[in-house]
């Protein structure tokens, strides 16, 4: 047999030595290395991620908030539009001062403006305006119905009271005669039932079942009746739950709706992370039916026209609630200007210098603009 020689010892010894300290060494260096872009890999794509993520929320704030306030504006004016056509011998009736009354306010009576749409300007100049839509819900669609005799508690129309339902809340607006200035009147129908079916009775009473099947108080009747005294005019009806709905910015931060003409609903947040709102109206001042650049405005004219306020353009600015350590935003615009900035304080923001990589400089955070136009068509159609 032959036998394959054994190695020599000395050699088997040399291969069962294993890594040197260099080896080693280089080898832990190498995986240093490696760790060490792994975890910068996984630190941006974090911050990536949190910056998309956060981008992702503000533009879902920002178009709930603009969808949102394109609803009021498209409904504003609904169940009165028609007033601009209802010109007097001395002033518009569109702008008339409404004496209303709710017994759910502490103080239950206040007034205001007859208004498709307000737009309040803020104490600084460039901050979040305030934008006021005024409409109604009636299921019945028209114009301004006239009547011929009043007291405080009653109405007695020209025609015929059809259209009227127990709980629909009425403006009465006062006629051609009428001396400046054109003073208006909210009340809540509580009878119609008089046998000459004309009449309508807005008296304070304890409860009532409207035609809707629900019992409640006359909260928009003032126990003395009417405030204002208009003896003949227009009656516009706004149903059963007309909406005075205000739209601000609270806490500087969150989009906030509430109905000034219902005092038992909250106010309701309707987007986190919007920081300011803007807002013009578009007055055709050379009749051409046609909004030009020059005729976009904040302040309308005295006296308005409100026949010629065609639309409104509004721009929501949306705030990024990721902190960006080396990202400094520039100043947003819209197509009416700039925004003035704010910190995340609430205090004015600079816009010059270095941001010192400061959470409170709001340039240290994303933005995204959303803007639009929308026609008031309640207050067009009625005067084409």
């Amino acid at each position: 047999m032959n036998a394959k020689p054994m190695p020599p010892i000395r050699a088997a010894q040399r291969r069962q030595l294993g890594f040197s300290l260099i080896e080693i060494l280089v080898g832990m260096a190498i995986g240093l290395i490696g760790i060490v872009v792994i975890f910068q890999m996984l630190t941006n794509w974090d911050s990536s991620r949190r910056t998309t993520s956060a981008g992702s929320d503000a533009q879902v704030s920002g178009a709930t908030g603009l969808f949102a306030l394109e609803r009021e504006f498209k409904v504003a004016g609904t169940g009165f539009g028609a007033v601009t056509a209802y010109q007097v011998s001395v002033a518009a009736l569109m702008n008339c001062s409404v004496s209303a009354y709710d017994q759910r306010l502490p103080t239950p009576a206040f007034t205001f403006p007859l208004l498709p749409v307000s737009i309040t300007p803020n104490a600084i100049s460039g901050g979040p305006v305030t934008i006021t839509t005024l409409y109604g819900n009636s299921d019945f669609l028209g114009s301004g119905i006239s009547f011929k005799s009043s007291t405080a508690t009653t109405k007695q129309l020209s025609n015929s009271r059809a259209g009227f339902q127990l709980g629909d809340v009425v403006i009465a607006t006062a006629l051609e005669t009428a001396a400046a200035p054109i003073q208006c009147a909210m009340f809540e129908v509580t009878a119609n039932n008089d046998p000459d079916l004309l009449t309508i009775g807005h008296a304070q009473t304890g409860t009532y079942t409207t035609v809707y099947g629900v019992t409640q108080p006359s909260y928009y009747n003032a126990p003395s009746g009417a405030a204002a005294a208009i003896n003949n005019g227009y009656l516009f009806n706004l149903g059963p739950s007309p909406a005075l709905m205000q739209w601000s910015i609270q806490g500087g931060s969150r989009l906030v709706k509430v109905n000034l003409l219902n005092a038992s609903t909250p106010a309701g947040e309707i987007a986190d992370g919007i920081v300011n709102i803007q807002a013009q109206y578009g007055y055709d001042t050379d009749g051409n039916n046609i909004i030009s650049s020059g005729e976009w405005t904040s302040t309308l004219p005295t006296p308005t026209d409100w026949t010629k306020v065609r639309a409104v353009r509004v721009a929501m600015l949306a705030r990024s609630q990721q902190f960006e350590k080396n990202y400094v935003s520039p100043v947003p615009t819209w197509a009416g200007g700039s925004f003035t900035m704010f910190n995340m304080d609430n205090s004015l923001g600079a816009t010059t210098g270095a941001t010192n990589s400061n959470p409170n400089d709001w340039r240290t955070y994303r933005y995204r603009v959303y803007e639009k136009v929308i026609p008031l068509r309640n207050v067009i159609w009625p005067n084409t």
